[in-house]
């Protein structure tokens, strides 16, 4: 029975901290095993009072709480232990077999980055051995305590009890490991108490840390803090409700720059439809992605089209759209009255009438294989896959504490959602640059910002790693390659010449985009692109002919709306339509997945050829190629044939290719000769495009013209 104490101490937390679940701890029968994340020293106090007469609470001898403090809470048994000393676990194994209660950390000591630490072997088995159920709890923003000045009201979930089964492998441990931190991440993705869309995760940034707190800057002079990309938000938001009507598509042709985030942050703030226009492609797709959206407004900068000589494609755009430059705003914007409206609403909760699953942005698809189509993203999509990203990469870390570098074209889904609003999102600093080709700048800007996260291409990435110097990108602590396979000459590169290693994303479009991640903690092995995210769930279907894998299907929260056919009227084809597949997305790619979980690519189904009955992937093609010539970059397509129905050939960098330095390396590696491209020519620059993957259009052109 709870006495005054433990009913006084729950009233104490309740008013500072926010319980969700509380009664689960109190009404689950039979022994169980309660395990939590652990960022700082108190998060067992904030467990403590919700906890069951007589759990034992298992916290590591370093930190014991004093004895008066362990007087206080009589109602629990404090123990001792040391995951590596497995004489310790025996008595809790015990306890729990005969339908005990004991709340422990599995990972020790916290990160204080949010992110699931490593899993001690012995406790990851102890759910097995005796045959108990594991509730999972999730507690946010403790390691912001450790910060002066900052003190958020942390959020405690709790989850109802599951039982885990880490399958029959021979690695068993390690399966009870992963099995674990996937129960952990997926508390952490269903925690409550998280805002909906971007425009409330804002606010609620801004109330949390801060009006005054910098968060965005960019290489433009541009400094603004909390307050400021609220007000400028609201203050943009008022003059573009008069061009717009809610729910209509605006389109946004702007670099990646604060201003450019001040726009799309001020059509959330009014609930319209930013749709996010690729300005490399040409005018000719640009003028198709608008006629695909329905888009009759584009915004963009007069300073930005002279810059970037874009003044073709925009007046393509002005042919069927009305073009708007945010130059012309100036003289509204400085009206008293505006700014002071604008200022006044800065300080409102109040949010634009969307729903979660409403669309908040259009992306569209990169048209490497043939005309780009329209993707939907909801709000709630684009949150559920920051906060994905989130708790697997580890992006909640204190206040002031991580700089992001951002150098990733909002059109681009990974520049979006991961480089642009996951900062903003979160509470660490960005700083954001409009061209991922000024090698040498951002090498420099590294140097004199020092960062902690930089994300990017392979491209990109082994761009700056060659023209760098070995101290500029000393300060960071994760780096994250995705966009395209990353090649384990970039890999090796970043790690001799900087010691940072380089982890790889996996994603989609359609998918906000990140599937799944690579980290130092759930990591498998080499060429793997880690585990799915929480809550992403996954399925294969064979393919005929590939023999290795099959396609990959993912379903999730952060699953799009669906698509928006080229040339058809505007509307979403739901991917949630009844019918076989509903709710599920065909990547288009083909993979494995092994014991653990673990996915490794194979190649884009769509880029596999059929030689002589056998499917080859034209990326293993660009593999071999990489091991013969490993300093230059190559591209492998397949064209029809009238004899063998298709045929691959190579287009390489290398200024002096020969088939023969081909088949010798596919002998040594093992790999069928059905590998080796039946022709090679060299291209000076392999063409790419504006997020950095290869132009495949443009190469089969040059095969098949010489043009």
């Amino acid at each position: 029975m709870a006495t005054w104490r433990k009913r006084f101490t729950a009233w104490l937390i309740r008013r500072r901290a926010h319980i969700y679940g509380a009664e689960i701890l109190s009404t689950t029968t039979g022994g169980w095993l309660a395990v939590a994340n652990h960022d700082h020293r108190l998060d067992w106090l904030l467990m403590a009072p919700f906890l069951p007469d007589g759990c034992r609470f298992a916290l590591h001898p370093g930190e014991m709480p004093p004895a008066w403090l362990r007087a206080w809470c009589h109602w629990l048994v404090f123990m001792p232990l040391d995951p590596l000393e497995p004489e310790q676990l025996k008595p809790l194994a015990r306890h729990l077999k005969e339908g005990g209660r004991v709340a422990l950390f599995p990972t020790g000591g916290g990160f204080g980055d949010g992110a699931v630490g490593r899993i001690h072997a012995g406790l990851a088995r102890l759910p097995e051995l005796a045959g108990v159920p594991v509730i999972g709890l999730w507690i946010d923003h403790t390691a912001w305590w450790r910060v002066k000045g900052y003190r958020p009201s942390p959020n405690l979930t709790i989850m109802p009890p599951r039982h885990l089964d880490p399958g029959h492998g021979s690695d068993r441990t390690r399966a009870a490991e992963l099995a674990l931190a996937t129960l952990l991440e997926e508390a952490a993705l269903n925690a409550r108490g998280h805002p909906a869309t971007p425009w409330q995760g804002l606010v609620h940034m801004a109330e949390t840390l801060g009006r005054a707190f910098p968060i965005l800057a960019d290489s433009t002079g541009a400094r603004l803090d909390y307050g400021g990309v609220l007000f400028r938000a609201r203050l943009l938001g008022r003059l573009l409700a008069e061009w717009t009507q809610p729910g209509e598509r605006v389109g946004v042709l702007l670099p990646t720059s604060a201003g450019s985030l001040v726009v799309l942050f001020a059509l959330f703030a009014i609930g319209r439809v930013p749709a996010l226009l690729n300005f490399t492609v040409g005018p000719g797709a640009a003028r198709s992605a608008c006629r695909t959206a329905h888009i009759r407004l584009v915004l963009t900068s007069r300073r930005f089209v002279d810059k970037a000589n874009l003044a073709p494609l925009v007046a393509e755009l002005a042919n069927e759209t009305t073009v708007r430059h945010l130059e012309d705003l100036a003289g509204a914007a400085r009206r008293p009255w505006n700014l002071l409206r604008a200022w006044l609403a800065s300080f409102s909760r109040s949010c634009p009438p969307v729903h979660p699953h409403d669309e908040a942005v259009i992306l569209f698809t990169s048209g490497t294989e043939g005309e780009p189509k329209g993707v939907a993203l909801s709000h709630a999509a684009l949150m559920a896959n920051i906060r994905q990203v989130q708790v697997r990469v580890g992006l909640l870390s204190a206040p002031g504490q991580d700089l992001m570098l951002d150098v990733l074209p909002l059109f681009h889904a990974f520049g979006l959602t991961v480089a642009g609003l996951a900062p903003l999102l979160s509470g660490f600093k960005l700083h954001m640059h409009p061209s991922p080709l000024d090698y040498r700048a951002i090498a420099e800007m590294a140097q004199r910002l020092r960062p902690t996260l930089l994300v990017g291409t392979d491209t990109f990435l082994a761009g700056y790693g060659r023209v760098a110097h070995p101290g500029d990108f000393q300060s960071l602590r994760r780096v994250f390659a995705g966009g395209e396979p990353l090649r384990e000459r970039t890999r090796h590169l970043w790690l001799e010449k900087f010691g940072v290693p380089v982890y790889q994303g996996y994603g989609a479009t359609e998918c906000a985009p990140a599937i799944a991640v690579d980290t130092p903690l759930l990591k498998g092995d080499s060429g793997c692109v880690g585990l799915p995210l929480p809550g992403v769930s996954i399925r294969l279907e064979p393919v005929a002919g590939v023999h290795e894998g099959g396609r990959l299907l993912v379903s999730g929260p952060n699953l799009m709306l669906g698509h928006i056919p080229s040339r058809g009227d505007g509307r979403v084809v739901p991917v949630h339509a009844s019918g076989p597949g509903a709710g599920w997305h065909d990547v288009g790619d083909v993979v494995t997945v092994d014991a653990h979980g673990f996915i490794r690519i194979v190649g884009r189904l769509k880029r596999f050829a059929k030689i002589g009955g056998e499917m080859v992937s034209l990326a293993a093609v660009e593999s071999l190629a990489e091991i013969a010539w490993p300093d230059h970059r190559h591209a492998a397509v397949s064209l029809s044939d009238s004899r063998k129905g298709e045929r691959i050939v190579l287009a390489t960098e290398y200024p002096t290719p020969d088939r023969d330095t081909l088949i010798a390396v596919a002998k040594r590696e093992g790999m069928s000769a059905l590998f080796v491209p039946g022709r090679i020519e060299h291209m000076e620059t392999i063409p790419q495009l504006g997020p950095g993957k290869m132009d495949y259009q443009t190469v089969i052109r040059f095969m098949e013209t010489g043009l």
